[in-house]
């Protein structure tokens, strides 16, 4: 309304379109067009005076804040929409030496369980050394069919950018749909391309440069020329978000990275065990590689010590787990652990050894000793049982006695369905009175015991349980069929649990009783079921047939080509991805020749075959690595060779390492890569010089300034301005003629501190014409003059080409050579 009243409603509606467009972009010019309509309103009615006066400072004051917001905005704008990659400048697609990569298909489906047993305080605080608490169980290759196809599924690309939160302040229905709106990479710069026009319209209109009927006019004052200039020049980038919170966060993971010596950083060579009616003390010697926290054999349902000691000093750096575990910290070397405290009253009582001594010794007395071989070696838990007098063991309870009530067990059967089918029988004594206990056990249809300590009779296994044995078990075979046929029965001396562990292989379908359970404690897939007496279930199985599918998947690869005078080296990574073992192919580019070829880190011995190396596959993740070098003369245009990697990939990484004596022209490849914004720099200073031209302030026409400019692009804007508006000055001081003495002394005083500083800036610029390097103000995807990165989220077979376009160092020197001899002739 307010542009429409002081100009017409053409120019209203005109400055509507503009702001509803520049809005709601980062850095557009917002509140800055209020405090100038007012000042422009409050002129048009102000009558002549120092108000009016102190009204047109604070417009002139506007508009050099305006035109401080908008030309970097300006700038912002033209140089995203011709390079998407600029909008955030700081940000790199980086090749990552390590990285945490999810598990493969395959082992996620080898693995059985997962055993989780680090405490809370190891992961947050130390580095657990402990063989038997971080190491996972092996895979059980039985489940696996080798014959079948495991698909790998397609590649994530690594890149982010933009994201944009989605919220609701209410509930969404499952079947509410949402509709995104894309805005193509050629809408997006013709849209950056509008919004330049129109801002820049609009503030030759508040700078009074155009009038109601769209007509332009010089400026005429040495302040609006000026203007102008810091208008049409760019601005250096500016690198103030440089490292990303990207960056920050792969330096955290490379500084906080577990040691290489896990899970063996510690270890306990010795240990000895001092052990009476009243005190039990533990003596070890610990041999920490790293700061670590070791688990110690102490538990505090079985036993905790009073105090511990490392190197006779009182330990502090202790904690105790949800399991009942203490941990203790320790420094790297070698150290003397000491845990005393009151023997337990109990009869008989466990130790733990988590992490578990090399060699033990003792000197026990009134107690006995289990689970120590005669080595000194340890099993995973020492028992220690107190030792009866000949009166106590008159007067313990007899092994069996009529009043004792019959004994009752539990048997658990779980089928394992995988290539082979096994059972796996257990027989567990839940009565607490020791009672021997023999009893026949029905066996499944087809099933056959082949554990030698177990006997079968006629469709029966014997099964025979010690006084002092609480359990027994026994593995037996079960003949494939399609159906197994599981009853519980009618007796009252036992109670089943029937479990089945079954591969992926094979589709169950059961009737009967439903399961109680259907994932065991770590979450895998194990159906239970509970029978009464003559309950049964029947279980139906198939097999179905695999879904066709890629089993080998690129997830990565890093292309390097080393630019020299007589030959280019070039260097492939590749991390593969696969669910078989199998061969892979590479072709190679007509005139390579192999250096070597390296398999996660190992050399091996692959030969070249023609342009084609075959690279050994196996089951899960590898990362390759192949050098060949080529014999070709450097020329002015260099291309990466269009490698053919036999499998579509993602995250493409092609780099050009140039040396320090090429100039860098042009760039050419994927979109995000670097960009060489020197020639829009050039564009700029033509149009500059044709404005300084124009002016007719000095006697220079459009090529000098155009000559004069374009050696003063290699050093900063601000020096090239002073040469700039010393010039200017040269010249309105031969057009004004200034009777005032004392005016006309400072313009002499000013014109020959300016001349020295433009002399001095001169000079500068033919030094760093003469011995330094071009700067094309190369940008995008962290790329210099020496290393150009270019990324690409998904690739066909045939890897993507980057192109630059370079020239010697040398014939930069002698074009600036060539121009400071103009200049010193002019």
């Amino acid at each position: 309304m307010a542009v429409s009243r002081l100009w017409n409603n053409y120019w209203g509606l005109f400055a509507l379109i503009t702001l509803a467009l520049i809005w709601h972009e980062a850095g557009a010019p917002r509140f800055v067009w209020l405090n100038i309509l007012a000042a422009i309103s409050l002129i048009k009615v102000l009558p002549q005076g120092n108000f009016l006066r102190l009204v047109k400072f604070y417009r002139s004051s506007c508009w050099l804040v305006l035109l401080i917001i908008s030309i970097p905005f300006l700038i912002q704008q033209v140089r995203t929409g011709l390079y998407p990659q600029l909008e955030k400048p700081w940000q790199s697609i980086s090749v990552r030496t390590t990285q945490h990569q999810q598990p493969d298909a395959m082992m996620d489906m080898l693995m059985k369980e997962e055993k989780s047993m680090q405490s809370s305080y190891a992961r947050k605080r130390s580095v657990i050394a402990s063989d038997s608490y971080s190491q996972a169980p092996a895979p059980n290759f039985k489940r696996i069919d080798p014959k079948a196809n495991l698909q790998t599924g397609p590649g994530l690309p690594q890149w982010q950018w933009t994201s944009i939160p989605l919220s609701w302040n209410g509930s969404v229905n499952s079947q509410q749909q949402i509709e995104l709106w894309y805005l193509t990479p050629t809408t997006s710069m013709l849209l950056n391309f509008l919004r330049v026009a129109l801002l820049v319209i609009l503030c030759l209109l508040m700078l009074e440069l155009i009038n109601k009927r769209f007509t332009f006019k010089l400026p005429n004052s040495i302040l609006s020329l000026g203007l102008l200039i810091c208008l049409l020049l760019p601005i250096a980038p500016v690198h103030a978000d440089y490292p990303s919170p990207e960056l920050l966060n792969e330096l955290k993971q490379r500084l906080l990275k577990a040691p290489d010596c896990l899970p063996n950083c510690a270890q306990i060579p010795a240990m000895h065990i001092v052990l009476t009616d009243t005190v039990l003390q533990l003596d070890l010697q610990v041999h920490a590689q790293e700061t670590v926290a070791i688990p110690l054999p102490a538990e505090l349902k079985n036993w905790l010590p009073k105090e511990i000691k490392v190197n006779k000093a009182v330990a502090h750096a202790i904690i105790r787990d949800n399991q009942g575990i203490l941990w203790l910290s320790l420094e790297p070397g070698i150290h003397s652990v000491t845990l005393k405290g009151a023997a337990p009253r109990q009869n008989s009582f466990t130790l733990p050894l988590p992490l578990k001594p090399q060699h033990i010794t003792h000197n026990i007395q009134q107690w006995s000793l289990e689970g120590l071989k005669p080595n000194g070696a340890a099993e995973n838990n020492l028992h220690f049982t107190r030792l009866q007098t000949a009166a106590e063991k008159k007067n313990a309870p007899p092994s069996l006695s009529s009043t004792i009530l019959p004994p009752f067990i539990q048997i658990e059967r779980t089928l394992h369905l995988g290539l082979d089918w096994h059972i796996t029988t257990r027989v567990i004594r839940l009565s607490r009175e020791p009672t021997a206990i023999s009893l026949k056990v029905p066996l499944i249809k087809n099933e056959s015991i082949t554990s030698s300590h177990i006997r079968s009779e006629d469709g029966y296994a014997l099964v025979h349980i010690s006084a002092n044995q609480q359990s027994i078990k026994w593995q037996s075979l079960l003949n494939k069929s399609a159906q197994i046929h599981l009853v519980a029965p009618a007796t009252n001396q036992w109670s089943e649990i029937w479990r089945a562990d079954i591969s992926p292989m094979w589709h169950i379908q059961s009737t009967g009783i439903s399961a109680v359970h259907h994932q065991n404690q770590a979450g895998n897939w194990l159906p239970e079921w509970r029978p009464w007496p003559n309950e049964a279930i029947t279980l139906a199985i198939t097999r179905p047939e695999a879904v066709q599918g890629q089993t080998l998947t690129i997830d990565k690869s890093t292309l390097q080509i080393t630019a020299g005078k007589r030959t280019q080296e070039s260097r492939l990574e590749l991390d593969l991805r696969s669910s078989k073992g199998t061969q892979h192919t590479i072709t190679l580019p007509p005139n390579a020749v192999l250096q070597s070829v390296s398999v996660n880190g190992a050399t091996q011995a692959i030969r070249q075959q023609g342009q084609t190396v075959t690279l050994p596959v196996e089951p899960g993740n590898q990362h390759y690595q192949l050098n060949w070098h080529e014999v070709n003369q450097q020329s002015s245009i260099l291309t990466t060779p269009a490698l053919d990697l036999a499998s579509a990939s993602v995250n493409t990484h092609l780099n050009i390492l140039l040396g320090q004596d090429r100039w860098v022209l042009l760039t050419m490849g994927p979109k995000f890569g670097p960009a060489v914004l020197f020639w829009g720099l050039v564009f700029v200073l033509v149009l500059l010089a044709f404005a300084l031209g124009k002016a007719q302030l000095t006697p220079l026409k459009h090529w000098h300034w155009f000559l004069l400019l374009i050696g003063l692009s290699q050093i900063p804007i601000a020096a090239a301005l002073v040469v700039v508006a010393w010039l200017i000055a040269l010249g309105l001081r031969k057009k004004q003629v200034n009777d005032n003495a004392k005016c006309f002394n400072l313009m002499q005083i000013f014109l020959v501190f300016m001349t020295l500083s433009s002399l001095a800036i001169l000079f500068i610029a033919v030094e760093q014409g003469l011995l330094g390097s071009p700067d094309m103000q190369i940008v995008g995807n962290q790329s210099t003059a020496e290393h150009l990165k270019w990324y690409q989220d998904r690739s066909n077979a045939l890897l993507p080409t980057a192109t630059v376009v370079s020239i010697p160092l040398l014939s930069y020197r002698i074009m600036m050579l060539v121009w400071s001899l103009w200049l010193a002739v002019s």
